[in-house]
């Protein structure tokens, strides 16, 4: 049975202990923000599937082996899930920077529309909202923005590839007149 009576209290102390520890705050907010956008949801999904185990094995155990037992672990290792995790995690960081550029880029050229601001504020709705998770943050609280991500992402992506082509496009007509000309 859950008593409410103390909430206003404990709410008082929490309040207390975020005021007195800022910098800690931050630097937990941060992480929160950084884990929203990078996060897979990998590890949850294998391990609720039962296609990963928890072996134990941390960074610090694996770089202290011997060589000999090293090997045979990077090799386990290789072949393993853990290999599909990082590179899905990269996928991740690759995504979460094409979405800031193909913002930094919508401001830019100032092609930010109503429905793309109103995009951004869901996505840094559910981003802030999350914080209060703490550590515990998992891709499930991204995942009804990922369209929004995604989107602003294969944008940038678009633009990049257009403006590419135009540079070729303006070399080649360059190229055309010079040899006209000649």
């Amino acid at each position: 049975m859950v008593n409410l009576d103390k909430a206003s209290w404990f709410e008082r102390e929490a309040v207390k202990a975020l005021k007195k520890h800022p910098k800690e705050l931050a630097i937990i907010s941060g992480i929160s923000l950084l884990t929203f956008f990078t996060h897979d949801g990998l590890v949850a999904f294998l391990s609720q599937t039962g296609l990963m185990k928890a072996t134990g094995l941390t960074v610090e155990k694996i770089i202290k082996q011997p060589w000999p037992e090293l090997y045979g672990t990077l090799k386990g290792l290789f072949f393993s899930p853990a290999v599909f995790i990082i590179l899905t995690r990269w996928l991740w960081t690759l995504i979460t920077f094409l979405f800031f550029a193909g913002i930094i880029h919508k401001f830019i050229k100032k092609k930010l529309t109503l429905p793309a601001a109103l995009a951004l504020i869901c996505v840094a709705y559910f981003a802030l909202t999350t914080i209060s998770n703490g550590l515990c943050v998992n891709a499930r609280f991204r995942f009804p923005v990922n369209v929004f991500i995604f989107t602003f992402a294969v944008s940038f992506l678009y633009d990049l590839i257009n403006i590419r082509q135009d540079k070729i496009l303006i070399k080649k007509s360059f190229y055309y007149i010079v040899i006209y000309f000649i």
